[in-house]
Formats: C-alpha cells, sequence, structure tokens
C-alpha cells in the first residue's frame, strides 16, 4: 500500500467535503473556487498546505487587482486579456517571485469574462478572496491531523 498518497486522498477529499458542506451552509458565493482551493492546496504535511494556501490567497488577490483595474480601464476584449495574462506571469516570476501567476490568471479572467450584468468586479473580487480562504482555511485545518500510520505497510 502506498501510505502518503492513501493520506493525500484522504485529507484532500475531506477538506474538500468539509469544505462544500461548510460553503453551502454558509451560503457562499461560489463552492467551486471554494472546492477547488481546498483540492489544490491539500497536502500531507501542514507546513505545505500553509504555503500551498497562502500563495493561493496572494494570487487571488493579485489576479484580482489587476482584472478590477483593466475592466474599468481598458477594454474587454482578447488583446486586452492576452496583454493581462502576459503582465501577471511576468510580474509574478519576475519581481513577486511567486508562482502562483496561474491562479492570478485565472482570477483576472474570471474578471474580464465572467462578471454577471448584477455584479460588479469589486463583488467579483471579494467573493473570490472569500470562497478561496474558505477553502484554504479547511485545508490547513484538515492537514493538521495524521489521518494514517506513519509506517508503510
Amino acid at each position: 500500500l502506498m501510505i502518503k498518497e492513501l493520506e493525500l486522498a484522504l485529507k484532500t477529499s475531506i477538506a474538500v467535503g468539509l469544505t462544500l458542506t461548510l460553503g453551502k451552509l454558509l451560503k457562499i458565493d461560489s463552492l467551486f473556487y471554494a472546492g477547488i482551493a481546498a483540492a489544490i492546496c491539500s497536502q500531507i504535511e501542514t507546513k505545505e498546505t500553509v504555503k500551498a494556501g497562502i500563495g493561493r490567497i496572494y494570487g487571488t488577490i493579485v489576479g484580482a487587482i489587476l482584472g478590477v483595474s483593466c475592466f474599468y480601464f481598458f477594454p474587454r476584449n482578447i488583446i486586452s486579456m492576452t496583454i493581462g495574462v502576459f503582465v501577471i506571469v511576468y510580474t509574478s516570476y519576475k519581481y513577486l517571485k511567486t508562482a502562483q501567476a496561474n491562479i492570478a490568471s485565472i482570477v483576472f479572467l474570471g474578471i474580464m469574462l465572467e462578471i454577471k450584468p448584477n455584479e460588479t468586479p469589486i463583488f467579483y473580487f471579494f467573493h473570490r478572496v472569500i470562497d478561496t480562504s474558505l477553502g484554504v482555511v479547511i485545508a490547513i485545518f484538515v492537514s493538521h491531523f495524521r489521518l494514517l500510520s506513519s509506517k508503510r505497510v
């Protein structure tokens, strides 16, 4: 048996299940973003989960800030979105020293492409951070528990 893989699968599925349950009870805006945050951040060790979670939240905030800025000051077309993703990826790797450029790009594109008529980019920004944070916090909580013996079978 591969204990580490089984432990990770258990922690990830429990974190996602708890996130979706709590998110539904709290009537959060998007169970999807909360669930993927829990899934992406879940690691066997708490330290690794915290690192992944902070990066996930940081990437969400960076992408949302650029997305909100571009939403108001640039046309929502393929050229401006392509340039926006370039700026996010380049600055994230070159200046911010973060590998969360992919998450930031997704949030940026969400703002540029998915804003509903009754929403504002600020509303979207706020809810993505809340939804993502819920998944991250629950993944960190679950990572504290040793679900299986650390000995190999």
